[in-house]
């Protein structure tokens, strides 16, 4: 979930290379310099200023999520490092894994698992609706 002023587009591509600045070992930021980074996405449903949101990445850049979202005024609540929302209930960063495809390296076959969103993901969209 994300959190931004303005209105995110129903679904967007964002590409953004990104780095490590020089003044830190952990956060990541978008900059020229920075390796290609590609992430997809779409609105899922709206809460006002929140957004549900359906990611897809095609790189594996570290924070790449969180930088991306951050980059484009929307970063994810409960993400103080990137900005996030801190209000709303959630105590980590509004991000989960809910679906994973990829082929097995050893036999070729493709798979696919997927999961429901947890329990404090589901509360936060419950306290949402109520409020919309």
């Amino acid at each position: 979930m994300v959190s931004g002023e303005g209105e995110l587009p129903d679904e967007g591509e964002i590409i953004a290379p990104i780095a490590r600045p020089e003044d830190s070992i952990i956060t990541r930021c978008v900059h020229p310099s920075g390796k290609y980074a590609h992430t997809s996405y779409k609105v899922v449903e709206r809460f006002g200023d929140v957004n549900l949101v359906d990611i897809r990445l095609h790189t594996g850049r570290t924070h790449q999520i969180r930088v991306h979202f951050s980059h484009i005024g929307f970063p994810l609540l409960g993400d103080d490092l990137y900005g996030g929302r801190m209000d709303l209930g959630i105590e980590r960063q509004a991000l989960h894994c809910h679906y994973l495809n990829f082929t097995d390296p050893f036999t070729k076959k493709e798979n696919s698992q997927s999961i429901h969103l947890t329990d404090d993901f589901d509360s936060v969209i419950l306290d949402l609706q109520k409020i919309r």
